[in-house]
């Protein structure tokens, strides 16, 4: 009876923290977990024998009292019910095994739909004296217990080393299993006008089940590559590295492709050292990769000297060591004025909660952008942990998306090729070349319309992140998103509260994330795919504001300290003031510009920007007429 004292609630909660937790920790391992065959195998056949027992005293019960009896004592059934129970709360290390030994094919939406609902279901089922009394629940247990220990039989000879040309009847018995419930669901409904409601819900799931089953199982459509197997060979100092295994692994997305060789002779050295400068766990991963070729001394010609000696400096004097006593300050501040706007929100006044979760998911926002660079403890687990938190569970968003994008950004910012944070249209555009792609009607009021739109940043990128998600396969994600909403939903007194304090906050997040984003590159030209050095790009793309304001640092998250940012984006960002002068000097020294605004020079010349470059299109489009 143990068993039956848990909340359904509990079931998939926890399955999810489960895959998501070890999603987070997989996705940190060097190599995939190895579990020997003799393991593999005895658990399957445990999961087989235990299946095939619940089937027997089910089937024995159903020969003696047929399908269409009350079951007048509870008791008669009570221990398969535990058992089932039990072997669904097992099937939870199918999940587990599939993540730690990085066998995505496996890992299908079918499997985490399936395990993460079913045993959620019974236990309500259960809980329930007036539904469990009736044959058809246990029917259903009996078609559930087919289909798993088909499933385990299957595993047993796959994993014995066996080739199982049984496998397609196996996968069709299986899907028959299901079919069978609901036709007899159905039967019972025509036949019995009790307990409907319950019955209509289960057709409603086995058909939702029915359907993952055809589209994955049963058409063997092959699961999508997470990303393309192209071969991709990086150079780093004087060694040619082959990445294209690693690529599909890189925890930064697949920013590896601008600086594959092979396309171009491009050397990777500076954005390798400046993107994992605190990570040893980096330098650990480069040397488990394969090299393609070592190059000569005629071939290689170390660059940038002064300025990697000016970042070993930097490292030396102790600027990337982390004020822990400050991060977590900050951290705890911006999670508790997070709660506090939901609170206010289940108080009855979702607008000011609204108001005061936006700004907070803004800090969010920044946290997890320097979590996101290693910015924090320099270590990857715990920072890609904080990331995850801030970015996942507090907003709702995904952080390996972020990575993706904002990797991008930092290889080649104000590239139009390959920064995806210019690809503003057709709504704006700074560029020559992209406003092209901007309507005519709204040519003329782009500076005007470039705030309003700001407050939909937030609202059009979350269902860009979910597209990502699902297209990727990164279910342990989307299970930590579903949290999100799952605890949020605590806090919730009515749907209209709920949707005004959602859209208000996502509204003031998109503006001030926005307006802050934009600041720092959009007052600055755009850069061609020219011969250059990595710190000149990052500087001629870049520009300051309001350095020196210790308020605008904290409002913009320290972003407003941009050059140097992008110089050191490992650099926590407490200490990237104490750069400035050493980064004025080395511009001052090399001849690369150093720009730095104040708040409303910045604002003018980006707002100022959208109005000349509408102006001039609007006047080569009349020429061209």
């Amino acid at each position: 009876m143990v068993l039956l004292m848990i909340h359904p609630n509990a079931y998939p909660i926890t399955y999810i923290g489960l895959i998501s937790t070890l999603s987070i920790y997989s996705q940190l391992l060097d190599s995939p977990m190895k579990i020997s065959r003799i393991k593999l195998t005895l658990y399957n056949i445990f999961n087989t024998l235990l299946n095939f027992y619940i089937i027997n005293g089910l089937y024995a019960h159903f020969i003696q009292h047929g399908t269409s009896n009350v079951v007048t004592e509870f008791a008669d059934l009570e221990h398969y019910a535990h058992l089932h129970i039990i072997a669904n709360i097992i099937g939870f290390s199918d999940s587990a095994i599939i993540i730690l030994t990085h066998n995505w094919s496996r890992l299908t939406k079918f499997q985490l739909y399936y395990t993460g609902t079913n045993g959620m279901l019974w236990l309500y089922i259960l809980q329930n004296e007036r539904y469990r009394e009736h044959t058809e629940v246990y029917f259903g247990m009996l078609a559930g217990s087919g289909y798993n220990a088909l499933m385990y039989v299957n595993y047993t000879i796959t994993g014995m080393g066996y080739k199982n040309h049984l496998k397609k009847i196996f996968i069709k018995l299986q899907g028959s299993s299901i079919l069978c419930t609901m036709l007899h669901t159905l039967m019972r409904i025509f036949y019995n006008s009790e307990n409907n409601l319950i019955a209509l819900g289960n057709v409603y799931y086995l058909s939702t089940l029915l359907y993952l089953y055809h589209s994955e199982l049963l058409t063997e459509t092959p699961n999508k590559k997470r990303y393309n197997n192209k071969s991709l060979h990086v150079q780093i100092n004087n060694k040619i590295y082959d990445a294209t295994e690693f690529q599909n692994r890189h925890p930064g997305g697949n920013v590896l492709k601008f600086y594959n060789c092979i396309d171009n002779k491009v050397d990777a050295t500076d954005a390798f050292n400046t993107f994992h400068l605190r990570s040893k766990h980096a330098n650990k991963r480069l040397a488990t990769l394969p090299i393609i070729r070592i190059l000569t001394k005629d071939e290689y010609v170390e660059k940038n000297t002064d300025f990697r000696k000016l970042i070993l400096s930097w490292k030396k004097k102790g600027y990337f060591n982390t004020k822990y006593k400050f991060f977590i300050i900050w951290a705890l501040v911006v999670f508790l004025s997070t709660l506090s706007s939901y609170y206010l929100m289940y108080l009855g006044y979702p607008v000011v909660g609204g108001v005061m979760v936006g700004i907070s998911w803004a800090q969010c926002g920044f946290i997890q952008h320097h979590s996101g660079h290693l910015g924090f403890s320099g270590n990857n687990k715990l920072d890609i942990l904080i990331q995850t938190f801030y970015e996942g569970l507090l907003k709702g968003g995904s952080a390996r998306w972020w990575r993706n994008r904002h990797n991008k950004h930092h290889a080649m910012p104000n590239s139009i090729e390959h920064d995806g944070d210019l690809r503003t249209t057709p709504f704006f555009a700074w560029d020559p070349v992209l406003i092209r792609k901007v309507p005519t009607y709204l040519l003329r009021v782009q500076h005007i319309i470039f705030i309003p739109i700001m407050f939909v940043y937030v609202p059009v990128f979350f269902i860009t992140t979910k597209l990502f998600i699902i297209r990727k396969e990164y279910w342990d994600e989307l299970a930590i998103i579903f949290l999100h909403f799952y605890f949020s939903s605590f806090f919730v007194t009515n749907i209209a509260d709920f949707v005004i304090f959602y859209m208000i906050g996502y509204s003031i997040q998109g503006f001030y994330l926005g307006i802050m984003f934009a600041l720092n590159h959009f007052t600055m030209g755009r850069i061609d795919n020219v011969e250059t050095t990595w710190e000149k790009w990052q500087m001629d793309a870049t520009c300051n504001w309001g350095v020196g304001n210790r308020y605008a640092e904290i409002l913009s998250g320290f972003l407003n300290i941009q050059i140097e940012h992008h110089l050191a984006p490992q650099m926590p960002a407490e200490n990237m003031h104490l750069i400035i002068p050493d980064v004025i000097k080395y511009s001052m020294d090399h001849n690369i510009p150093y720009i730095n605004y104040t708040f409303t020079e910045a604002f003018t010349r980006m707002i100022r920007g959208l109005r000349n470059a509408g102006t001039t299109e609007l006047e080569r489009r009349k020429k061209l007429k």
